[in-house]
């Protein structure tokens, strides 16, 4: 049997004020700052063949080559059928 309950019995998690103003940081600097390869800011067209940010661990590199993998794949079947 299922209870109906109403939302606003819930609680919302306390989120602490952030006073640090972020207005005058940039994204295109956060890029030229952290990301990898000689990437920027700007968008480009195709897959990525390496990811932005380094990664921490062997899993995470893992995931991201095979995704990337597939990514290609997927792209290459996409074109030979023709859309």
């Amino acid at each position: 049997m299922h209870d109906d309950y109403d939302i606003s019995d819930l609680k919302r998690p306390e989120v602490p004020e952030d006073d640090e103003d972020i207005s005058q940081y940039k994204f295109a600097k956060f890029a030229a700052t952290y990301f990898q390869a000689n990437n920027n800011h700007a968008f480009k067209r195709g897959v990525l063949k390496s990811p932005l940010l380094s990664l921490k661990n062997d899993g995470d590199q893992l995931v991201s080559a095979t995704r990337a993998f597939y990514d290609a794949e997927s792209d290459i079947h996409t074109k030979t059928q023709g859309n």
